[in-house]
């Protein structure tokens, strides 16, 4: 399929049902999100799960000061039952390009964040 034809048909959430969800469940969407495709492999993302009560209620309240209920909106963050934080270590990937397979001229490649993500600064 290509992503062209994929959009038209995602959704979008902006509520959530109230009932809990599973581990059964969370540990599958985590397990999938670990074998995503990272820079050379080096896998540095760490996902933080987020499912009891008063945990989520203070990431709601660090995150938005709850922003969507107090202007009326609708409270998708406050409402959804699982909070899963995308974080990255960014040792792994120094690590990983510090390898010789990976330097350039032996060195390490310099990054940059540009446009949402990382890519190799010029030479």
């Amino acid at each position: 399929m290509e992503f062209r034809e994929l959009l038209p048909k995602r959704r979008m959430v902006r509520h959530y049902a109230p009932e809990p969800v599973s581990r059964e469940v969370v540990e599958r969407i985590v397990g999938t999100v670990r074998r995503a495709p990272s820079a050379g492999y080096s896998q540095g993302q760490r996902l933080l799960v987020v499912m009891e009560d008063e945990a989520r209620a203070e990431l709601v309240r660090i995150a938005s000061a709850g922003w969507g209920a107090k202007r009326g909106l609708e409270p998708w963050l406050e409402s959804a039952p699982v909070h899963v934080l995308v974080c990255t270590r960014e040792d792994d990937y120094h690590e990983r390009y510090r390898q010789e397979d990976k330097l350039v001229e032996g060195e390490e490649i310099e990054w940059r964040f540009r446009s949402g993500t990382w890519t190799p600064a010029p030479r």
